[in-house]
């Protein structure tokens, strides 16, 4: 008896597919990003973070600390950098810290 060959997809590939298809892959990969953001920032910023959300591709950030707050304002342009490479699309164009 013979198969027939298939073409095959692999299924994260399919799933990939399906988040894309009903616009579900950019709200995952915002949720991942505000799980990371100790990973993209370090430790300090993070401890010196109250609040942050993502909303129409700009990143909110709240930081108790004054110093903090002014040096993150001078790298935020290499955070964004470094959140849009990590979610492999650019899902956030700027930084606005309160």
């Amino acid at each position: 008896m013979r198969y027939k060959k298939h073409d095959t997809t692999h299924i994260k590939d399919v799933i990939k597919a399906y988040l894309k298809q009903n616009n579900v892959e950019e709200g995952l990969e915002k949720h991942r990003v505000i799980k990371e953001w100790e990973n993209i920032v370090g430790e300090r910023i993070n401890s010196a973070t109250t609040k942050i959300a993502i909303e129409k591709n700009l990143l909110f950030v709240s930081i108790k600390s004054p110093i903090i707050r002014n040096e993150l304002k001078m790298i935020k342009s290499a955070i964004v950098e470094r959140i849009n490479q990590k979610a492999g699309f650019k899902i956030v164009n700027d930084i606005i810290i309160r």
